[in-house]
């Protein structure tokens, strides 16, 4: 969505999260996941290294691609599973805190359907005011503001900005990055691969 940059700087400014409310269900969880915007970023088939990262080791290691993306793709694949594991912690956790109504409201944002698609797109339409001259951007960051908390994304996003700080540093999931690096370089030795 266009109107991010206004719902970061409002997470910047705002109060720290309030404690944990009632969890919300399995349920909604899986809905929300359906519709959470980048949803596909976290899907782990058909992940390849980047041509490149390939071709930064195929310089100095002529005549083995073959290994490289062998080597590059496991890499790939381990990252991509421990990225996938501590943002779906961090959403979860993210949607507990706010509890079920606000998490359903959140929901149906992302969803688009009925009010939340004129919504949107009146977010969108605000968004494009801004950038043309002459706009009174405190009246439209007031109206952009109001559609944000009528689904509770300004506080969404702080509780994700807190949970992804307090989750992505948490050791489980530290340890699993060192294995991801600790493999990595493991496989690299064994293939003989240099690194410049």
């Amino acid at each position: 969505m266009r109107f991010l940059t206004l719902l970061t700087g409002v997470v910047l400014l705002s109060a720290p999260a309030k404690s944990w409310a009632e969890p919300v269900s399995d349920a909604l969880f899986a809905r929300f996941l359906t519709v959470m915007p980048d949803r596909d970023r976290f899907n782990t088939t058909n992940l390849a290294p980047l041509d490149s990262d390939v071709a930064k080791l195929l310089a100095g290691n002529p005549g083995k691609e073959k290994a490289i993306r062998e080597v590059l793709l496991k890499q790939v694949q381990c990252n991509a599973a421990s990225t996938k594991a501590t943002v779906m912690e961090t959403l979860r956790s993210s949607l507990d805190m706010l509890g079920t109504e606000k998490a359903t409201r959140v929901t149906d944002f992302y969803a688009g359907e009925g009010q939340a698609k004129i919504d949107r797109a009146r977010l969108d339409s605000l968004n494009a005011q801004m950038k043309q001259p002459g706009v009174d951007s405190p009246a439209v960051d007031a109206e952009m503001l109001t559609i944000l908390n009528r689904y509770s994304l300004v506080e969404f996003a702080t509780i994700m900005q807190q949970e992804a700080m307090r989750i992505g540093s948490d050791w489980r999931h530290v340890e699993v990055r060192k294995a991801c690096w600790d493999a990595n370089v493991k496989a690299m030795r064994k293939a003989k691969l240099k690194v410049k």
